[in-house]
């Protein structure tokens, strides 16, 4: 059944984070849905996509910018004309300021949780503060809640004590990353956020282990983050590396396309083990074996010998001795089961069930 549906989400949608939104929302507009994503990309044209947008102004305070993107969206909720069986999803960010909002004009809405913080020191101590309480929030509403992992899901009750979030887990664009003809030499690559807190200055330090055992590789990194300049330097000190700022997500698809292995460096703490990390279907929608550290957030129900995860401290000597365990055969072999596995679990139509049987509820209701 049709359903107009808002999106209140703090994320640019030029960021590369921004495919779970993109995808989900023209996913729902395919079955018929009238979906409108509102944030504050207010420069940037957006006209060809199958959903609309609505760019808010407002001034980012450095450090705050969810707080300030946040009171601008009650303004335009204040002065909107909704329709009364519209539904709203809220990105925890903003759930402070828009949730009450939308309740004054009596519109159902829904707790979209997709990353816990991820910053560190004070930032992170007031967005943990915001988190709790848009969980908090969501409760005493009786709002819908989503999570992107089981153990998120057990997380937010613990820590809140919201029972009932549906997971979402993260799809992948089947048709735009796909196998292709691989670059020669040996080529890892990790695409995301270049932050430090992500563990991204252990993947030049673990090829360049790599190059001394003799085996000849190139590491790609795509991205941008407080990491990106230095890393950038060092991509001209060092051969074998090549460092990316944003990228359309078609010619990242390509990129992946050309490799072999996809890379999850993200260390076993308490923000990463409850990830459900996007760039890990993408890479195995390319074909690419993955190789990564062992924890919750980068572990995956059913995964073969295309997924290699070892323990943090082990990340360099056990990585070394994996890759110069393969040979051309091998890796041809686990790529079609990587990409046999996206096919069979990973489609965004599958994340999308969840979320439209949820819409379908409060029609009926």
């Amino acid at each position: 059944m049709f359903m107009r549906v808002f999106w209140f989400t703090a994320r640019s949608m030029e960021d590369l984070c921004s495919t779970t939104q993109n995808s989900i929302a023209e996913n729902l507009c395919i079955r018929g849905h009238d979906v409108t994503i509102v944030n504050g990309d207010w420069n940037i044209d957006l006209q060809d996509k199958t959903w609309n947008h609505i760019g808010l102004r407002y001034k980012p305070l450095q450090g705050v910018r969810s707080i300030s993107l946040g009171k601008a969206m009650k303004k335009w909720i204040a002065t909107h004309n909704f329709k009364a069986d519209d539904y709203a999803l809220v990105e925890w960010r903003v759930v402070r300021w828009v949730a009450p909002e939308l309740e004054k004009k009596g519109i159902s809405w829904a707790l979209i949780d997709r990353s816990p913080p991820a910053f560190a020191g004070i930032l992170a101590k007031i967005q943990w503060i915001f988190w709790k309480k848009a969980w908090r929030l969501a409760a005493r509403s009786k709002s819908s809640g989503f999570v992107v992992s089981k153990q998120h899901a057990d997380f937010v009750k613990v820590k809140t004590g919201y029972k009932n979030s549906k997971v979402l887990t993260a799809g992948v664009d089947l048709k735009m990353f796909n196998v292709g003809e691989r670059n020669r030499p040996l080529t890892m690559v990790y695409h995301g956020r270049l932050d430090q807190n992500r563990g991204v200055f252990s993947l030049p330090m673990f090829a360049q282990k790599i190059v001394n055992a003799g085996v000849k590789i190139k590491l790609v990194m795509i991205g941008t983050g407080d990491s990106f300049e230095a890393l950038l330097a060092l991509s001209d000190e060092k051969s074998f590396l090549q460092v990316y700022g944003t990228l359309p997500t078609q010619k990242i698809a390509q990129i992946l396309s050309q490799c072999h292995i996809g890379l999850l460096p993200m260390p076993d703490s308490k923000v990463w083990r409850l990830a459900s990390p996007l760039k890990r279907s993408e890479y195995l929608a390319s074909g690419l074996v993955v190789f990564g550290i062992d924890h919750s957030g980068h572990q995956i129900e059913g995964a073969g010998e295309w997924m290699k995860l070892v323990a943090q401290g082990e990340f360099h000597t056990e990585g070394l001795q994996w890759i110069q365990s393969l040979d051309e055969n091998t890796l041809e072999a686990l790529s079609k089961e990587a990409r046999k596995y996206a096919e069979n679990t990973l489609n965004w139509s599958r994340t999308v069930d969840v979320l439209e049987k949820e819409l379908d509820s409060k029609i009926l209701h």
